[in-house]
């Protein structure tokens, strides 16, 4: 690892890279350079350790956190627009108009869908009134109901799910 020690003196401001990792010691008893004496010297100095991310072993370079779902339209809430986003999603409340993602959409049990949808992948416990593209997977769980036409590469619909229209699946 690329670590360094310097020697500030109290006079020298200490400037931080954006981005870096700087971690400052506890002041320290110090023995000057070139003193051969018994005697230590009193004066205390800060060590700064500082890493640059380039100098970092591969495993401790921090990953991205994982995407955490956002809720677009709360249950009680009834929205008709045009949505387009690249979060990971749920609904739980009722929605018109159209959705488009390159993410994942969770339509929650209880909510109403009455769009057309292009999303990354598709998880529906409530019911969709449209047309349905998916660029990774449909899954319809138990209680989700689609009426509309579906295109997906991957389509799984559980006991208790329902699909109602034309469905192709195409990669």
């Amino acid at each position: 690892m690329a670590f360094w020690r310097k020697n500030v003196a109290e006079s020298e401001p200490v400037e931080a890279r954006k981005g870096a990792d700087l971690r400052i010691a506890p002041p320290r008893e110090v023995k000057p350079e070139g003193d051969v004496s018994s005697k230590e010297s009193k004066t205390p100095s800060l060590v700064v350790l500082s890493r640059s991310e380039e100098s970092q072993p591969p495993s401790l370079i921090k990953e991205p956190a994982p995407r955490k779902p956002r809720v677009v339209v709360a249950r009680g809430i009834s929205l008709s627009a045009q949505l387009y986003f690249d979060n990971p999603t749920i609904i739980e409340g009722r929605l018109g108009g159209s959705l488009v993602s390159t993410s994942s959409v969770h339509v929650n049990a209880d909510s109403v869908v009455r769009a057309n949808l292009s999303v990354g992948s598709l998880v529906v416990e409530g019911r969709i009134f449209g047309d349905v593209r998916a660029n990774e997977k449909v899954e319809i769980r138990e209680g989700g109901v689609i009426e509309g036409s579906v295109r997906t590469p991957s389509l799984e619909v559980k006991d208790g799910g329902i699909l109602s229209g034309p469905c192709q699946i195409a990669i």
